[in-house]
């Protein structure tokens, strides 16, 4: 039964794919590569899946496959590729620190192969966002990786428990653990809900799969928000953190489209979120009171205030990271068997907890303990370009900036409870990859304009205007008459 239900859900994802691709507008073939890569970032490492001696092989093997095609494909963009790097100094000058930091660490052979993997996740990234339409690539990619996971997580929960339901009776999914499985939820409803947006304002972006004559939103939405609420699992299979962060995102999408109608200065509306802050966060923490935060984890979400133990965790992770704070353990170094073994015993005797942390469940402290101060400053800097890039993209393209914005705000909140900075093949760093980077000169999805000419132009003139429009739609210069009468009704239009 488990494998005719496994038959099913792969059949399905099969025919949205299917659909999806015949419907999808500017996109290439190429965008494929970062579709698989979404895939795997978005699950588990392909060893929990492969028998046996496979299940070494599989992981490695696959990445390096589509890294090093994804390098042919990058190589093949040359002139868009060195466009987009020249916008983001920042983030080049973020990697090349992350690269230089692989020479301190403990483990250079080690170091060198979450680096590769790293790379793959900056290329799989740079082939989305060096596409002729980078909106539309991006928002395929996130749509696709949805038609996969989704169904499958659902499947591996009810069918295959040994793989889809962990220790505590919580369902993972195709993830590691809860809360990633809800970070996965939480990105596919929204995911969902813009397609569905998008069909009405933007069909361009937007696909119309129909499932029994059904549309795919109708069957998804519903099983992205069960998998979300926990679905079948333990009491405790829900992740409270992905339902505030799915709140967040809907709430920062609509509330800049209202910003933006009502015509409201940015200014004003960061002195409002600043004051806000300031009465109902920084205030009662001063005068020895509940703070906003903690009556929405302890009263709304039903949760300690020490997240889960996090802040006993912190303060250690910090006064070890003290101990190299400008440079760091080197790049995703810090937690290895010596030092998790440590960290478990101060853990049990200074808190009475007893848990061994892989990672800093925070990706600010991460990135300190294994960058230093250095590697905050330089990530700090990216996000700020981030933002400022996000600022222009508002004015030429309202909905892929609104998009991005939503995007970076998500995993900055996210990250203060579980750490994805700089960690390779992690599904939520990659989704900061692609809402960082900005993009280069050629925006395709800012609609090209032909140049006005009448009757009247010369005809030289006429060809220069065409050749130009050409250019700006992305093809060749070797015209066929459609794309001729395509240039004569956009300039009369």
């Amino acid at each position: 039964m488990a494998f005719v239900a496994l038959a099913v859900a792969l059949a399905l994802s099969l025919i949205c794919l299917v659909s999806d691709n015949r419907q999808a507008v500017g996109v290439s073939a190429a965008l494929w590569l970062p579709t698989l890569w979404m895939m795997r970032v978005g699950s588990r490492s392909l060893a929990y899946w492969l028998p046996g001696s496979l299940s070494s092989l599989g992981d490695p093997v696959a990445l390096s496959l589509l890294t090093i095609a994804g390098f042919a494909i990058l190589a093949s963009r040359g002139q868009r590729l060195g466009s987009l790097l020249k916008h983001n100094p920042t983030f080049l000058l973020f990697f090349l620190y992350i690269s230089l930091s692989v020479f301190w660490t403990g483990d250079l052979p080690d170091a060198l192969k979450r680096w590769f993997r790293a790379v793959g996740d900056v290329t799989m990234a740079l082939i989305v966002l060096t596409e002729m339409k980078p909106l539309s690539a991006f928002v395929s990619v996130m749509r696709r990786a949805v038609l996969v996971l989704m169904p499958l997580s659902l499947v591996i929960c009810v069918f295959l428990p040994e793989l889809g339901v962990g220790g505590r009776g919580e369902w993972v999914g195709v993830t590691v653990d809860k809360n990633w499985l809800g970070v996965l939820c939480a990105v596919s409803t929204a995911s969902v809900l813009l397609n569905r947006l998008m069909r009405k304002q933007r069909p361009e972006l937007a696909v119309n799969i129909r499932i029994a004559g059904i549309p795919f939103e109708i069957v998804y939405l519903p099983l992205s928000l069960f998998l979300l609420w926990g679905g079948g699992g333990s009491p405790e299979s829900r992740s409270s953190s992905a339902v505030v962060l799915l709140v967040l995102m809907i709430g920062l999408f609509y509330g800049a489209a209202y910003v933006r109608r009502k015509q409201l200065h940015v200014g004003f509306v960061v002195t409002t979120i600043a004051a806000a802050v300031l009465v109902f966060q920084v205030l009662p923490e001063v005068a020895g009171r509940r703070t906003l935060t903690d009556h929405i984890i302890e009263d709304v979400l039903h949760k300690d205030v020490n997240l889960t133990d996090r802040t006993d965790l912190w303060p250690i992770l910090i006064d070890k990271g003290m101990q190299h704070p400008w440079l760091g353990a080197g790049f995703d170094s810090f937690f290895s068997e010596e030092m998790q073994k440590a960290i478990f015993e101060e853990l049990a005797h200074t808190t009475g907890t007893y848990f061994s942390p892989n990672q800093a469940h925070n990706g600010f402290i991460q990135v300190f303990v294994n960058l230093g101060f250095v590697g905050l400053i330089l990530l700090a800097l990216m996000i700020v370009s981030g933002f400022r890039g996000t600022r222009r993209i508002l004015q030429s393209d309202f909905d892929w900036g609104r998009i991005r914005l939503t995007l970076l705000l998500f995993v900055l909140v996210s990250n203060h409870t579980e750490a994805s900075f700089t960690r390779p093949t992690e599904f939520v760093w990659f989704l900061f990859l692609l809402a960082v980077i900005n993009p280069g000169d050629r925006q395709a999805s800012k609609q090209p304009v032909a140049v006005p000419v009448s009757r009247h132009t010369p005809v030289h003139e006429f060809r220069l205007a065409k050749q130009s429009w050409v250019s700006a739609q992305g093809v060749d210069h070797r015209r066929t008459p459609s794309r001729s009468k395509a240039y004569v009704a956009s300039w009369r239009r």
